[in-house]
Order: structure tokens, then sequence, then C-alpha cells
């Protein structure tokens, strides 16, 4: 009876994973070819990146994540 009111409480201030890292920058370790999915690296872990834009992403390079599609995080800019 109290557990899910406490649990609500609790998790409150918990955002959801497509709100932490929108709006980051991703540094992307190898060229990543338009629609196609690539890796990157922010907050000091590895994801999958795919780039939704019409030019090649550089590796090496800093881009802002415009979305995430499930666990791989989306440049759109």
């Amino acid at each position: 009876v109290v557990k899910k009111p406490l649990v609500r409480y609790l998790m409150k201030d918990v955002k959801p994973l497509g709100t932490c890292v929108t709006g980051d920058s991703v540094l992307i370790e190898t060229d990543i070819a338009p629609g196609e999915v690539g890796q990157g690296k922010t907050r000091g872990t590895v994801w999958k990146v795919k780039n939704d834009t019409g030019n090649i992403l550089k590796g090496g390079n800093s881009y802002k994540v415009g979305k995430t599609d499930g666990i791989t995080l989306v440049i759109n800019e």
C-alpha cells in the first residue's frame, strides 16, 4: 500500500534517458556517412551514434545530440 506512493516520490526527479543526453556533445570516433550508424563517446561512455544529417560526421570532431532513438544518439544538425 505504501510502496507505490514511496516509489513515485523517490523517482520524481529521475529523467528518461533521452532527456539526459539530448543537447550534449558527442565525440565521434570514426567518420560516419549520412544515414549510417557509428560510435561516439559522451559522459565517459561509448554510444551508438546515427548520422541523420546530409554530411559526413568526421572522426575526432564533436557534434550536438539532437535526440535519441532507443539507446542510439541521433545527430540531426
